[in-house]
């Protein structure tokens, strides 16, 4: 029998329901929490078994099933604790693309209790040895393109125990290759006995820093396990409100497509609630539009969630009305506020049967905080949707004071979660939060049932195609080229992107024949590519500033949207 949300949420949360809540001091802060399991990324792994034959990762025309993922993640536990006494608390660094590779080593990591240290694959050199070094990683893992970046990086890297390189057939001192380690993986393995803490550390995620330096955001099993809870109980209200009894053996087997980097939360996420809920994870090397239409109707897959540049690709598809994706039942956005008539578009595309959601989220708060699907997204498009039942939500004025309903104001976040802080980093962690609470840095309100919408952001950050781009980071690599008297760094509005990077610059003296092509070269040399601006406009006049000397990057971006701009560089 069909329920009110309300109903079904009061029966799902209540004393003794399955999803059950209470209030509780995590690390000095008072949150509510899950009462029930899994409490860590192990536990997840170990009642995976119960899986069996069906396919759990899949890759091209490999496939990996539950049952084979477990025998290789034991046996290659078992060999990085015998062979370079990895252990709780080590840092397993993985620097790579979407490989299954990927998740056989995040696994071992949380069997041994070690931390895995997941790297922006698109990093540079320069990058790749700060996130090594300041991690203090102990192993690491590499696909070919990161070898070769970091080949001059690993015989100085002391620190390390053993480095590992997936596919690729380049030979260098010190480094094992996977298809020769697995030659000595032993089967028939179960988890090596290990006691791990559901507060203990399980993942460190790098965020670009505003001023240059990237911080890693420190994960918890708790945080992670939050996560999923969050993603079943959200499923189970569904099904609750629908009147459709749970149904613990689905068939056929959902799956979703994992296009987006597994070293970012929202994707890293698939793998462990996908894994509890017996489906399967489609890898993508790099996202391609066809490729992934192939890949839904290949493997029957029942979701699909992506940023704007990818949902925009499927729409544009010359081939999507001759694609039979009638398995999908869910399509998702990610990243970022969605334009009202895309999400509408999903309804009439699909004709309704499809349910579309999103929600809000970010790598400090173990991806959502809030959420919104079914009959109310198609109601209201424009809103990120309520926050989770762990979840408080506040906004806040400059001083930090909560501001009424409706009104506008800083986005701050708490709950189970939440992260303790960044890695290393007291200084950022003290900024970022306080009491419990995360300072999100984006602008949002609140409406009187409870739901947030998107207004700005207070944080010098572009989010284009998914990945954050700092500004200050951007803007500090611009001021070493010596051409540069002032640099101002900012997102615009991109249909496919959802922002692009753009770039004021004002010349030294002396240097009017600096080409916006040069900047570019000389930003691709320090940082990844996604982060090189694909506009720079060049003015003659001193920038638009406050009263007290801040850039006005507000006025910057509103003069640039919609001109052409007499030094814009070729966009990319």
């Amino acid at each position: 029998m069909a329920s009110t949300r309300d109903d079904a949420l009061a029966r799902l949360i209540g004393p003794g329901g399955p999803f059950e809540i209470r209030e509780q001091d995590v690390l000095g802060v008072q949150v509510r929490a899950y009462q029930v399991g899994p409490h860590t990324l192990t536990e997840v792994l170990e009642a995976s078994r119960v899986w069996g034959n069906r396919d759990y990762l899949v890759y091209d025309d490999e496939r990996y099933t539950y049952e084979q993922h477990y025998d290789v993640v034991a046996g290659l536990a078992h060999h990085l604790a015998e062979n370079y006494g990895i252990g709780p608390g080590d840092r397993i660094v993985i620097a790579m693309r979407n490989y299954p590779e990927f998740p056989l080593f995040f696994w071992a990591a949380q069997a041994l209790g070690a931390v895995a240290v997941l790297l922006n694959a698109w990093w540079t050199e320069h990058e790749l040895q700060f996130g090594l070094d300041d991690s203090e990683g102990v192993f690491l893992v590499v696909d070919r393109e990161r070898l070769e970046r970091m080949q001059r990086i690993i015989p100085a890297a002391r620190r390390l125990r053993g480095v590992v390189s997936v596919r690729t057939e380049q030979a260098l001192d010190g480094v094992v290759p996977f298809a020769e380690m697995r030659k000595h993986l032993q089967a028939g393995l179960t988890l090596r006995p290990v006691e791990i803490d559901t507060d203990d550390l399980a993942t460190i995620l790098y965020t670009s820093g505003t001023t240059g330096r990237a911080r890693g955001a420190m994960h918890s099993h708790r945080n992670h396990c939050t996560n999923l809870l969050n993603a079943q109980l959200n499923g189970a209200i569904a099904a609750e409100m629908a009147g459709i009894e749970p149904d613990l053996e689905p068939a056929p087997q959902r799956g979703g497509l994992a296009h987006m980097p597994l070293f970012h939360i929202s994707q890293l996420s698939s793998l462990y609630i996908g894994m509890a809920a017996g489906s399967k994870s489609v890898l993508m090397y790099r996202w391609d539009a066809e490729r992934a239409l192939e890949l839904i109707e290949r493997e029957r897959l029942t979701s699909f969630g992506g940023v704007p540049l990818q949902v925009q690709g499927l729409f544009d598809s010359p081939s999507l009305n001759t694609r039979d994706l009638s398995s999908l039942e869910s399509f998702g956005f990610a990243a970022t506020a969605i334009a009202p008539e895309k999400v509408l578009r999903v309804q009439k595309l699909f004709g309704g049967r499809v349910a579309a959601g999103t929600g809000y989220g970010m790598t400090e708060a173990t991806s959502a905080v809030t959420l919104i699907g079914g009959q109310e997204y198609w109601e209201h498009p424009d809103s990120v949707g309520r926050p989770t039942p762990v979840n408080d939500i506040k906004i806040v004025d400059e001083l930090g004071d909560e501001v009424p309903t409706g009104e506008v104001g800083e986005l701050w976040v708490k709950g189970p979660n939440i992260v303790r802080g960044y890695w290393r980093s007291p200084e950022a962690t003290a900024l970022a939060f306080s009491d419990g609470w995360h300072h999100s840095g984006d602008v949002a309100r609140v409406d009187d049932e409870g739901r947030v919408y998107l207004v700005d952001r207070i944080k010098d950050v572009v989010i284009r195609a998914g990945e954050n781009v700092y500004c200050g980071e951007v803007e500090a690599v611009l001021y070493d080229h010596p051409a540069v008297h002032t640099a101002a760094v900012f997102g615009l509005p991109h249909e496919r992107l959802g922002e692009e990077v753009a770039a004021v610059v004002r010349l030294a003296d002396g240097y009017g024949s600096t080409t916006a092509e040069e900047l570019q070269a000389h930003t691709a040399e320090r940082l990844a590519r996604f982060k090189v601006p694909s506009r720079i406009e060049f003015i003659t006049e001193d920038v638009p500033r406050t009263a007290t000397g801040k850039i006005m990057k507000r006025a910057l971006r509103d003069g640039l949207v919609g001109s052409s701009g007499t030094g814009q560089a070729a966009g990319r």
